[in-house]
């Protein structure tokens, strides 16, 4: 119960929810702007770099923000399977229909 009621908190997440990030929100929605203008040529937006830096909270508000889909794929869980599997796992993620 507790857990559910903590993911639907992350749920509704939103840009004004993130501080001290201004330049990257700033990116983010430069970038997001420019994939729902052309979805053809645009379909993922992959986020990395050190752990607790924001990533996953900024992917849940820009998703929230947009109505976007958000897909939580670990580091961890990529780097534990063969190569040509994440590919395939990562590939159905991104451009399923």
């Amino acid at each position: 119960m507790m857990v559910l009621q903590e993911e639907e908190k992350l749920n509704a997440v939103g840009y004004d929810d993130i501080g001290g990030y201004r330049e990257q929100l700033a990116q983010i929605k430069e970038i997001v702007e420019l994939l729902l203008r052309h979805p053809r040529q645009f379909k993922a937006i992959l986020l990395c770099g050190p752990p607790g830096t924001g990533k996953t909270l900024i992917a849940r508000a820009v998703a929230n923000e947009t109505g976007a889909f958000f897909f939580l794929i670990n580091g961890d869980f990529a780097a534990c399977m063969a190569l040509s599997f994440a590919k395939i796992i990562l590939t159905q993620c991104i451009y399923r229909p």
